[in-house]
């Protein structure tokens, strides 16, 4: 809106006495100035720290674990005397099916009158010969008599064993060789009679 004054000869006033218009900047004196809003300074990072957590507190009045009896008292009796008798039935059984040890057989055979550095060919076969032990009818067991025998006085001695014999046997059978010398049987109670060996001679 043109003003009547010439604004250019007011001197010494900042705004117009007529129209009100600002001498400085030219504009009206009742524009308002849009305010700027100031930025908020952003605030740093801060990390979440966990607070510790409380120990749990046990009341007083927790439920007693404690073992309860049995009311019945004679069932918890005959609960312990029958467990103690399958205990001792199992053991029992253990112990009677349980194998025998098995054990060693020795075999002696003295050749009598014969010296060990010069003996007869009629018994060529002894020195060195191989041995056989059949349990109940089965060959479970094999030796070799040595080169040399034991010098005695009764003669020359040639001794062998044999060994992991089971000893719940009926009958042990010994053999020399191909059996010409024949077969030589004893029992069980016979063997074990004997300290588990086989004692012979000929000559």
């Amino acid at each position: 809106m043109p003003c009547h004054l010439d604004h250019s000869k007011l001197t010494g006033l900042r705004f117009c006495t007529a129209c009100g218009v600002s001498l400085t900047t030219g504009q009206p004196a009742n524009v308002p100035q849009t305010p700027q809003t100031p930025q908020t300074p952003q605030t740093p990072f801060m990390p979440t720290i966990p607070q510790p957590q409380q120990p749990p507190v046990f009341s007083s009045d927790s439920p007693n674990f404690t073992q309860t009896l049995p009311k019945n008292k004679n069932a918890l009796i005959f609960s312990i005397a029958g467990g103690t008798l399958a205990v001792v039935l199992i053991v029992g059984l253990f112990v009677f099916t349980k194998s025998p040890e098995p054990v060693s057989v020795d075999v002696s055979l003295t050749l009598i009158d014969e010296e060990c550095f010069d003996v007869s060919w009629g018994y060529f076969d002894i020195p060195g010969g191989d041995l056989e032990l059949e349990v109940d009818g089965v060959a479970l067991g094999y030796a070799t008599f040595p080169s040399y025998g034991d010098s005695t006085f009764l003669g020359c001695e040639f001794n062998a064993t044999f060994y992991n014999i089971p000893s719940d046997a009926s009958l042990y059978s010994y053999t020399l060789g191909n059996g010409r010398r024949g077969v030589i049987t004893k029992t069980r109670d016979e063997l074990e009679a004997d300290d588990w060996s086989f004692r012979l001679s000929i000559g």
